[in-house]
């Protein structure tokens, strides 16, 4: 039941894990993830262009959880390009796209526009999503060869239960303690309150980390 609680797999087994599809250019989402990641691959001269077939190609999928897929591609790639000259960029860049993506994270979530959220949505959702690859290098580059896979494993323990497990139950208890002052709106403001920290500690943490990553480094 708690693994279950935690990971919330029942969603499957229910059918309830939807998938909003939508028809719409592949190019389109490519540009759109390359908009995002351009102030990060700027910061080392790094051109992502996006080179479109003569012919648009259309296909019918979940825009949002695309673009996530597409995040962690590009991010991927960005980190190994520049830590093949600098290795703490496999923290920096986490740090930078947890950053840009505070903006987009309030803006989705003080909206009240439909339209103004999703559009905001898909962005931070972008940016998040390219977080994870180059941190997991970074795991790896630090880590001694015989202690990845447990390194790896006390990453994700920690990212499941305190994200998918205190997570929820932190937006829960303050949307409970904000209802009398915010009414309905609670939930709005307590989960800004939650991301935005998140999201800020993450940062300083991730840039504070760059400090120590070269000597930190395992060498074997």
């Amino acid at each position: 039941n708690l693994v279950s609680n935690v990971l919330d797999v029942t969603r499957f087994d229910t059918d309830k894990l939807n998938l909003h599809e939508t028809e719409f250019p592949i190019a389109q989402l490519l540009e759109e993830e390359a908009r995002q990641l351009i102030p990060l691959a700027q910061a080392k001269k790094i051109t992502l262009e996006v080179r479109p077939a003569s012919e648009p190609i259309w296909i019918r999928a979940d825009r949002i959880k695309l673009g996530r897929v597409a995040g962690n591609l590009l991010g991927g790639f960005i980190a190994d390009h520049l830590a093949t000259r600098d290795l703490r960029w496999y923290v920096r860049l986490p740090a930078l796209a947890s950053l840009l993506s505070i903006p987009a994270v309030a803006l989705c979530l003080l909206s009240d526009s439909n339209i103004v959220a999703l559009l905001a949505y898909i962005p931070a959702v972008m940016l998040t999503g390219s977080v994870t690859p180059p941190l997991v290098a970074a795991i790896m580059a630090i880590s001694k060869s015989t202690m990845r896979a447990l390194s790896y494993s006390i990453y994700y323990l920690t990212a499941v239960v305190v994200g998918m497990g205190g997570g929820p139950f932190i937006i829960g208890a303050l949307a409970d303690a904000f209802a009398g002052q915010y009414g309905e709106e609670s939930i709005r403001y307590a989960m800004l309150l939650v991301c935005v920290s998140a999201l800020s500690l993450a940062a300083i943490g991730l840039f504070l980390s760059s400090r120590t990553i070269l000597a930190d480094r395992a060498d074997g």
